[in-house]
């Protein structure tokens, strides 16, 4: 491995270590592309699930280039499993941050490797503010003075009115919206209380050669945005675009306490009608699905309703799909949640 080098006059020159630039490339290529074949921790959806047939199919997805980032981070020594800002979360780290104890105004608190974690995957660094829940579920405003691997401490500052997270857990599944339009849902439904994402191919949607230019590797950016915009505690799950049929085979769709889509030849907002009792509420599991302009087509409407879905109408005028996104949001938000 080392070669040695002298110049005219014995003159030694200490050897050099050949470049590891050509081993780290193809190695990352290679571990990115076994992530994606059987995926990794905090992904739910390894290549056959989304699709992709074959290696060529996969260069062509967009979760490429997030891949080989995780693939660098992990080759150059620091591993990123699951962090949010790639696109691959982690339902630890997603949750609200939590402390052990009671917390008070003007207390400084420690932190452990977990809460570094959390707080990286939100890109949280020293002097900004972030939302905390002490053992009495009480949710907090806390400033960050120091971070490190093993743990950190931040300045408890304000206690919060109320919690800043939603009792009903909604499922949100849009159908791929053209001219980057998904951007707007992606912060608009984060700060509507959503705890999931999932990105939709529809028959009338953006097709999934269409993604990268719809801007898809900055959807899970844009949610962590508007989560910390918003103070919430905890981040939403962004999903990679996925096939109406193989999403609605799920555990999230299958295991959900009530289905609602979005359907304009619905004669009633019979979704809304008997809504559950406010002391009934924790917990409860909703999945919403809007489709694409144009809405969906009879078959998928079809597929739908076979999985118990309820129709909802949102009035007789013609809303643009994030329109309704964000309407429907607000419904469910007032009959399940906490607006």
């Amino acid at each position: 491995m080392w070669k040695k080098m002298s110049l005219p006059g014995d003159v030694s020159m200490k050897p050099k270590p050949r470049s590891v630039t050509r081993l780290i490339v193809p190695s990352a290529m290679l571990y990115s592309f076994l992530l994606e074949i059987v995926g990794s921790p905090g992904s739910s959806q390894p290549l056959w699930r989304r699709g992709c047939k074959s290696p060529r199919d996969w260069l062509r997805s967009p979760n490429r280039v997030r891949c080989l980032r995780i693939a660098f981070d992990f080759l150059m020594g620091q591993p990123r499993w699951g962090y949010y800002a790639l696109g691959m979360t982690s339902a630890s780290l997603n949750a609200p941050l939590r402390h052990a104890a009671k917390l008070a105004e003007g207390e400084q608190i420690a932190l452990d490797a977990l809460h570094v974690r959390a707080l990286r995957q939100r890109e949280i660094k020293e002097k900004e503010a972030f939302t905390i829940v002490d053992r009495e579920g009480h949710f907090f405003r806390a400033s960050l003075k120091v971070m490190k691997k093993s743990g950190g401490e931040a300045l408890v500052y304000e206690r919060m009115a109320s919690s800043t997270e939603s009792p009903v857990e909604i499922t949100l599944l849009c159908a791929v919206l053209a001219r980057q339009r998904m951007l707007v849902v992606m912060q608009k439904a984060t700060e509507l209380g959503v705890a999931r994402i999932i990105p939709v191919l529809s028959e009338r949607s953006v097709a999934r050669d269409g993604l990268e230019h719809e801007k898809a590797h900055a959807w899970p950016k844009q949610a962590l945005r508007a989560a910390r915009q918003c103070r919430r505690a905890s981040l939403p799950e962004v999903h990679e675009a996925i096939e109406l049929t193989s999403i609605l085979e799920d555990d999230c769709i299958t295991e959900a306490d009530l289905c609602v889509y979005l359907d304009d030849r619905a004669q009633s907002r019979s979704a809304l009608d008997n809504a559950a009792p406010r002391a009934d509420r924790a917990g409860l599991r909703v999945v919403f699905a809007v489709g694409p302009e144009g809405g969906w087509t009879d078959a998928e409407r079809a597929m739908l309703e076979r999985r118990g879905a309820l129709p909802l109408r949102l009035g007789g005028r013609v809303l643009r799909a994030e329109t309704a996104v964000l309407a429907g949001l607000t419904l469910l938000q007032h009959a399940y949640g906490d607006m």
